[in-house]
This record gives structure tokens, sequence and C-alpha cells, in this order.
């Protein structure tokens, strides 16, 4: 299915027309960073996905664990030294870019998380094939689709402050109803839900680009892009593994869900209320 879609989106993008880049600054490979966050990376991944079925005291993840803190320290010390890091860690020293990051690692880990989830609740609580399961999650992709439209119109007139929170709050509100998921649930309550998880998925992420986008320097726009792409990314990563967790943990298949969707609400909440703290102070350091 998404052949045709490619193409389409590949004709279209060949109709645009090519305006010349200003010419780049030189820049050296950041070779040992690359290694360092992509061990980093998947070993924490790897771990979360695992650890409960091997155990936590197992010698394998205990070894791996203490991998990965050493990747994770030893990238943030060499990208805190090397001239050209992967990642310049003096981007976090703006509140908004701070914010914008994590709010889009957040959105990325409970959407997907959940997403994984419902797929399992679906397919192998209810007895779902797959065709069907991917039908009942229309709802909710196509209101991705339109609260990404309604972002950038939201955005200029209300500021990105209140369009991320509401989006977080649209979050809360949506995976609140899902709490109480079971195998008898009528799929009208799940769907009913949906466009609500849907939106604020769809507002969150084009608004805090936008901020993101807006205090970053011109020269480090690309790397702040990159920067924003990879927390996302990494957020999905951990959504899965994180949710997959809590699921294969729990004594059954709704107990997990009911862990995980209170999980994703209390880091939708603790998400915003970062999110209106981090703008606060800089709305308050811009007036001063």
């Amino acid at each position: 299915m998404n052949l045709p879609i490619a193409l389409v989106g590949t004709w279209l993008a060949s109709r645009i027309e090519a305006v010349a880049p200003p010419a780049p600054a030189s820049r050296r490979l950041d070779a040992l960073g690359q290694v360092l966050v992509i061990v980093a990376l998947a070993l924490s991944v790897a771990l979360l996905i695992e650890g409960e079925r091997l155990g936590w005291r197992n010698a394998w993840v205990r070894m791996g664990t203490c991998t990965a803190v050493a990747a994770w320290v030893l990238f943030l010390r060499v990208e805190s030294r090397t001239r050209d890091p992967l990642m310049p860690l003096r981007l976090f020293r703006s509140s908004a870019f701070c914010a914008a990051t994590v709010v889009s690692l957040v959105s990325a880990l409970v959407f997907y998380g959940l997403f994984f989830l419902l797929s399992l609740y679906f397919q192998t609580l209810r007895g779902w094939p797959p065709l069907r399961t991917g039908c009942a999650f229309l709802p909710l992709t196509a209101c991705v689709t339109a609260g990404s439209f309604w972002s950038g119109t939201l955005t200029r007139s209300y500021g990105p402050r209140l369009v991320v929170g509401a989006g977080f709050l649209l979050y809360a509100a949506g995976f609140a109803g899902l709490y109480t998921l079971s195998a008898d649930t009528p799929y009208w309550r799940a769907a009913l839900c949906f466009p609500v998880v849907g939106l604020g998925s769809g507002l969150v992420t084009p608004a805090a680009t936008t901020l993101l986008m807006g205090a970053a320097e011109t020269a480090r726009a690309g790397v702040a892009a990159g920067v924003l792409n990879a927390s996302r990314q990494t957020g999905s990563a951990f959504g899965v593994a994180i949710f997959g967790a809590l699921l294969g943990g729990a004594a059954s298949m709704a107990t997990g869900i009911r862990t995980a969707v209170g999980t994703a609400i209390a880091l939708s909440l603790s998400a915003n209320l970062l999110w209106v703290l981090a703008l606060r102070k800089r709305t308050e350091g811009t007036a001063g």
C-alpha cells in the first residue's frame, strides 16, 4: 500500500523548484559520537525488551546495563569536548529547545507505545486478524493528519505553548478512556477515544517543531532538526520497549494494559507540566 503513495510523493517533490542551498561550513565526522550513541540506544532498548524475560539480576542484563550507562556517559563527554559534535550540547542551554525535544520524545513514546500495545490487544485478546486491526485504528490515524493540518493555524493564532499543552491534555483524556479496556469492551468505546489521542498527537509535533526551530541558530538549523527527529525516533523505540515490558511483566493482558495506560497518562501530564514551566521561564527571561 505504501508504493503508490511513495510514487505520488516523489512526483510531487519533483515539481518543486530547486533552490541552491548555501555552502555548508566544513565539519568533521563525529565517528566516535555516532558509535557511542548507537551502542547506548541499542543496548537501552534491548535491555527494556529482554530484561523482564531474562530477569533483571541476570549476568548478561547487568553487564548490558553497565555498558549502556558507560556508553551514555562517554557519549555526553565526547559531545562536550569534540569540535564538531554529532549533538551539540549547547543547544540544550535554551529552555525552549530542551522542552521541545523532551515533549517530542514523550509524545512519540506514549503514542507508538500505546499503538503497539493496542495492536496486541485487538489481535491477541480479541482475536482480530491484522487487516481488521488496522481498520480499527482508522479513527486515530485520520485525526493525526487532521491535527497536523490544524496545528499550524492554531500555533499562529495562540502560540505553541497553548497548542502543545492542549495536545498533551487530549492525550491524557483519550488514554483515560482506554483505561478499562477488556476482552468484552465494545469497540465503539475505544473508537471514541481514538480521535482524541490522534488529535493530540497531530497538534504536538508541528507546534513543538516550530518552537524548536525558532530557538536554534540559523547555522545550526540542520543539526537542530536532526536532534528533533532523533528524539522522536528514540521515543517511539523506547515506547514499544517500555510498554511491551509492562505488558510482559503483568499477570494478565488486561492488567498490563491498565498499567501501560496509567503510565501514558502520567507521562503526558508530566510532559505538559515541563512544557509550561520551561516556556514560562523562557518568557520571564525574555521579559527580564
